[in-house]
């Protein structure tokens, strides 16, 4: 899979460089870097290849609004995830970098789901 190839059927779906990310669980400065030619994760490239190439689960054409709702509940998991990664990056401050991207990712994900809750 090349940037070039990600680009053209991310365009071609009509997705924003932050649906794309948003649907992926990365940044958009990620999304961008795949788009650039950097090398994709293992662990990214099956959920990539489904969401544009496969295109086979239904929930990645439901409208963006979908992902950015949630019950009190599930943003106190959010919250909970946050608590969980802020411990890894305490014990083990080489993960410091990763796991503080992940917690600044979470707490955008809260922000939107608040502001589109009210």
């Amino acid at each position: 899979m090349k940037g070039l190839e990600i680009k053209q059927k991310r365009k071609q779906l009509g997705y924003t460089q932050e649906e794309l990310a948003i649907r992926l669980g990365v940044s958009v400065k990620t999304i961008s870097n795949y788009e650039n030619g950097e090398i994709i994760p293992e662990s990214k490239k099956a959920l990539l290849r489904n969401v544009l190439f496969d295109n086979n689960i239904d929930t990645f054409n439901e409208p963006i609004e979908t992902y950015i709702k949630a019950s009190p509940n599930e943003i106190e998991e959010i919250e909970e995830v946050i608590r969980e990664r802020e411990k890894i990056y305490e014990l083990d401050p080489t993960q410091a970098n990763h796991q503080k991207e992940i917690i600044r990712l979470l707490k955008i994900q809260i922000e939107l789901i608040k502001n589109n809750n009210k």
